[in-house]
């Protein structure tokens, strides 16, 4: 079924990825990432709700026949950082890029919706797909603000994918965590007051350079 995802497939999804590189918006700014998200939706008949934590996108897709329900997650932000690549799809947005992959997880979530239609999985397949497209992953925690909606109350999501590029895999691969995976990380500031004090006579003061090394 994968050879499948040949060339127009394989022709539309480097272009859909390259356009959202071009376009790359920082987190709870991605209103023209998520305006093609939609378009691309449109194109394909998926319904969707756009706007869940400020700019997200939630899409559904549900089978005639019962069954769970699983979603599939993509995150859509980039970093603040000034592109070099000295490419035709570089960002068209200064000081802007798709440096962590996101361009590229968004596109291969429209691609698996594209695949489930084309291969008939709601008249085949069981149960109902979710497909999020989540702000803020970077920074500004997306994945919160989707939840705080209120948009998943009443889904009974038995599992969840949140898709990521992983360059070590040879092409073709796919890699799966078993379990609870892409834990998040938190900032923290911690800040050291010392007392200063003459060179000759280090006992007499506190130096905060010698207490944060050793915290380290």
């Amino acid at each position: 079924m994968i050879d499948a995802i040949l060339t127009p497939f394989h022709d539309w999804l480097v272009e859909l990825r390259r356009h959202f590189h071009q376009y790359p918006e920082l987190a709870y700014n991605e209103y023209e990432t998520a305006a093609q998200i939609a378009r691309v939706l449109d194109e394909l008949g998926v319904p969707y709700q756009k706007g869940i934590g400020k700019t997200g996108v939630v899409a559904s897709i549900s089978a005639k026949q019962s069954g769970p329900t699983v979603a599939l997650r993509s995150d859509m932000d980039a970093l603040p950082l000034l592109e070099a690549n000295d490419v035709s799809y570089k960002s068209k947005n200064p000081g802007v890029m798709h440096a962590c992959g996101h361009d590229g997880h968004v596109a291969i979530v429209l691609g698996a919706i594209r695949w489930l239609i084309e291969n008939q999985w709601p008249e085949k397949g069981r149960g109902r797909a979710l497909f999020v497209f989540q702000p803020a992953e970077e920074s500004g925690a997306g994945a919160k603000s989707m939840l705080d909606s209120g948009r998943f109350a009443s889904e009974e999501v038995e599992a969840m994918c949140a898709v990521h590029m992983h360059p070590e895999l040879p092409g073709g691969q796919m890699g799966m965590a078993e379990g609870v995976s892409n834990a998040a990380s938190s900032s923290v500031r911690i800040r050291l007051i010392g007392r200063g004090g003459h060179g000759a006579h280090p006992h007499l003061c506190a130096d905060p350079i010698v207490a944060g090394s050793y915290l380290i």
